[in-house]
């Protein structure tokens, strides 16, 4: 029998396909995703404060009250800023009005006594802006009577006994004066440099009594009274120098 030599042919491995080379990035190479759009950030916003640099003059009026009665105020001053702080020079004129009324039983009699001073202020103050054109102030100022026996009496008694009445006045001149005292303010208010309108709500304390009480024989006793001033001022101003 021939024997049938089968030559079996070797397989050989299935040829696998070639990969492709992956080139990986350098460290120094730069890589750009185009796919993401890169968005600057919006600019903030800043909040900032108009600058001021400019010397301005003013009238000013008001009405307020104080521990002996009403007042009203009239006065001029001076104004200097500098962006976000200022100084104030001020004088203003005051007069203090207050009245008390005193029944007495025995004879049925009336009696009223007027307090009415008229007093000049001076005063200096600091100024910080809070806002463009709101600030809030400090400072001190000084009051000056011009007529410190201010007061007047009178009575319903019958003309025989005036002569009462005019003695009772010149014992109370003599007794009670208005002296001068000096007090701090504090103050807020609203200044324009666009359109010159001032207004502002002003407190001030007195740590001397207002009224001195002298030493006398009528029985008139010392007293505590300190003042405490409120007044509500509006006012106008003109400027002095150029605004830079």
């Amino acid at each position: 029998a021939k024997e049938v030599a089968v030559l079996e042919k070797k397989k050989t491995p299935q040829e696998q396909p070639k990969q492709q080379a992956i080139i990986e990035p350098e460290p120094d190479d730069i890589v750009i995703d185009t796919a993401e759009t890169i968005r600057e950030p919006k600019p903030k916003r800043i909040f900032s404060h108009k600058h001021y640099y400019q010397t301005r003059i003013g009238i000013r009026a008001g009405v307020g009250y104080s521990v002996i009665g009403n007042l009203g105020a009239i006065g001029v001053f001076a104004l200097w800023r500098h962006d976000r702080l200022g100084v104030e020079l001020a004088a203003d004129y005051t007069w203090l009005s207050s009245t008390l009324k005193e029944h007495k039983q025995i004879g049925n009699i009336d009696e009223k006594t007027v307090f009415r001073y008229h007093v000049i202020m001076p005063q200096v103050a600091a100024r910080l802006y809070l806002l463009s054109d709101l600030y809030m102030g400090v400072g001190v100022g000084m009051s000056i009577p011009l007529n410190p026996g201010g007061i007047d009496f009178s009575s319903n008694r019958t003309a025989m006994f005036a002569s009462v009445d005019e003695l009772t006045r010149e014992h109370l001149r003599e007794t009670l004066r208005a002296r001068l005292h000096v007090m701090p303010l504090l103050k807020i208010g609203y200044s324009s440099f666009k359109n010159g309108i001032e207004a502002s709500l002003q407190y001030g304390y007195g740590f001397m009594d207002l009224i001195k009480t002298n030493e006398n024989p009528y029985g008139y006793h010392k007293a505590t009274n300190n003042s405490h001033l409120l007044l509500l001022t509006v006012g106008y101003t003109i400027p002095l120098t150029k605004q830079k």
